[in-house]
């Protein structure tokens, strides 16, 4: 970036994320790319925030004009002018150099067959054998299940240090039940809606190992479906909700034991505004038809997989409270979510999320409702109810593991029996 303090400066990119954050009773702010362009995050003084939000304006603007008009002579032009170019460097600006950073990393993934792991080293450990120590400390803390054929999982994909025993409850439904041949893989997309369902060929690795996509199956799956479904994949590089079910799919059978069949499924948000049923619209209907179709003739084994959290509630998340004033709402809240959950009621489930316009922000909400339509009627049985509180940005989520075995136990799943949240 060739740039002095006389410069017009370039903009802040408008898809990063910027939030406060707290590390040792200080107060900092937290900048990231939730896209995977940007080289890591970058945590910095409060005292940036000023020149944050000038850069986030298409206001012409200088390093002179910044230290004059935002701080009064107190930081120099230069200091700014470092400060950019720290940006500029990392990726976190509107510039040349990004738009070629950008460039590259979406031609590599494209030219690429593997979708190569993003979180390791961050989400969970890099080394196989530190991964594999990881979760054999989580699985063991609770007791192993009976044997049971498990048709189903909903699993989140939450920060697998926080939710440890919703991982460890899903690892013991794994073990319990014969491995399956394909997986089929529903998980939020969270940043593209390209398209309602966006599916990749690409294989999917980890440290743990390379599991293969089930290509063939993938190209049944589109040939039943009567309405097309793009083929750019994309939105896949970046997304974190196959990888960490992945990770912990891999950790149980092995990586190269079964077939993934891995689908983004976009938010149903358009729908509540429009209040119009997605049950009923074309693409939603014959993507589920499809998916009962091919598993209906396929002569293997399948186990369906949900990657979906439940309620995203505080300040990161856009509200104006702390959401840890408001934990016992949100848990009641999720009960009546989990109930339709355990009884395979997808309609249920969808109306208690379009009732309130989705105020909870379960990013769970269209992978579990594809789940419960492909799977059409299985009752399940909650197995773990947490809550991640997040005090350092005055937030929290919430999450679940319910396993939709081919017969149900005793373990209920109304709000008497509902694990309590705090306690987790």
């Amino acid at each position: 970036m060739n740039y002095n303090v006389e410069s017009l400066l370039p903009s802040l990119r408008q898809d990063i994320t910027v939030q406060k954050y707290m590390q040792d009773q200080q107060e900092y702010l937290l900048i990231y790319d939730p896209m995977k362009y940007a080289k890591q995050p970058l945590l910095l003084g409060m005292q940036s925030l000023l020149i944050l939000n000038a850069l986030l304006h298409p206001i012409p603007k200088t390093c002179i004009g910044l230290a004059d008009s935002i701080y009064e002579q107190s930081i120099s032009a230069e200091s700014i002018l470092e400060f950019v170019k720290h940006l500029d460097n990392h990726g976190y600006l509107q510039t040349d150099r990004f738009m070629a950073l950008k460039k590259e990393t979406e031609l590599a993934f494209l030219n690429s067959e593997i979708r190569e792991p993003y979180l390791a080293g961050s989400a969970y450990p890099e080394k196989q054998e530190d991964i594999v120590s990881f979760l054999h400390n989580i699985e063991y803390s609770i007791e192993p299940y009976p044997d049971r054929v498990l048709s189903g999982l909903i699993m989140p994909h939450a920060d697998i240090k926080a939710g440890q025993l919703s991982y460890a409850h899903a690892i013991k439904a794994l073990k319990a039940s014969a491995p399956p041949d394909i997986i089929i893989m529903f998980a939020t997309s969270h940043y593209s809606n390209a398209d309602q369902f966006i599916l990749t060929s690409k294989d999917f690795k980890t440290p743990l190992g390379i599991t293969k996509t089930d290509k063939k199956s993938i190209d049944a799956i589109r040939s039943f479906c009567s309405v097309p479904l793009i083929t750019d994949d994309s939105a896949h590089r970046a997304e974190h909700s196959i990888e960490i079910d992945l990770l912990i799919l891999q950790y149980v059978y092995g990586a190269s034991e079964f077939t993934l069949i891995p689908i983004l499924v976009s938010g149903f948000h358009s729908f509540m505004t429009a209040q119009t049923d997605p049950f009923e619209h074309e693409k939603i209907a014959s993507f589920v038809k499809s998916i009962q179709s091919y598993a209906e003739a396929e002569h293997k084994s399948v186990l369906f997989v949900s990657s979906g959290d439940l309620s995203h509630r505080g300040v990161k998340f856009g509200d104006d409270f702390h959401e840890q004033d408001h934990i016992q709402e949100t848990a009641l809240y999720d009960t009546g979510l989990i109930d339709s959950l355990c009884a395979g009621d997808a309609k249920g489930f969808y109306k208690h999320i379009a009732d309130c316009k989705d105020q909870y922000r379960i990013c769970g909400c269209s992978p579990n409702i594809m789940l419960l339509q492909t799977m059409d009627s299985a009752k399940g049985e909650v197995l773990s109810y947490q809550w991640w509180d997040q005090p350092e940005t005055s937030s929290g989520v919430s999450f679940c593991t319910i396993a939709y075995f081919d017969e149900i136990s005793s373990l209920a799943s109304s709000e008497d029996t509902l694990p309590n949240p705090i306690k987790n």
